[in-house]
């Protein structure tokens, strides 16, 4: 069994593990979480791209880091696929770590006008059928953000403007407008803290194993 104590993790969820419709968190909090559909399998649960999502803890961050292990099942291109997000209709600090329609990676932030929307790297259907590991990094201290594909950097910056992010009402598996994700959710951690790159290549280099 995989428990972490790290103060800065607010929510570890293992779901190659967490078999049932509902389960506890794998973090000092013990956040109970509740699935709709989304079938547990050995390497994570499995999302039907319809209906299936996970119902997470409404959860406190300042600055924030996502990461995740995903697989999407192939012939999506072109169609928007939520990985981890808020469940509102474009609250101010809304989140949404997706895919999106012109087949990228994106993470967003709701900020009034203009949005704070970043990360545009190839996620097409050469990247479906395998797992990968996702992360990315918000500072609203620092107005910094960062991002992490496969262990590798991806793009980073600052932001002239900084919202706090609004982890309520959140899902894995879906974001708002009803985007559904098709494949695979093999973990997924989100920390009240900016990752450093140098973190997340340790996170990916202790985890890959399991994928690969």
């Amino acid at each position: 069994m995989d428990f972490i104590l790290d103060p800065g993790l607010v929510l570890y969820l293992p779901l190659y593990e967490l078999d049932g419709v509902s389960f506890a968190s794998r973090e000092a909090h013990g956040h109970l979480s509740t699935v709709t559909g989304a079938l547990w399998t050995p390497q994570g649960r499995s999302f039907d791209g319809i209906d299936d999502k996970v119902v997470l803890p409404d959860l406190s961050v300042t600055d924030l880091t996502i990461v995740a292990w995903v697989n999407m099942a192939t012939g999506l291109d072109g169609s928007w696929r939520g990985i981890f997000g808020s469940d509102h209709d474009a609250h101010n600090g809304d989140v949404e770590l997706l895919r999106s329609s012109n087949n990228m990676l994106d993470f967003y932030i709701k900020n009034n006008s203009p949005d704070e929307r970043y990360w545009n790297t190839v996620f097409d259907d050469t990247k479906a059928g395998t797992f990968h590991y996702v992360g990315i990094a918000y500072s609203f201290t620092a107005k910094t953000y960062a991002f992490n594909l496969d262990g590798v950097p991806d793009g980073n910056g600052t932001y002239t403007t900084a919202q706090v992010p609004d982890l309520t009402s959140i899902l894995a598996g879906r974001t708002y407008a009803n985007r559904w994700w098709k494949g695979l959710i093999g973990e997924l951690w989100v920390y009240n803290r900016a990752f450093s790159q140098a973190e997340f290549q340790l996170k990916y280099n202790v985890t890959k194993w399991r994928y690969q």
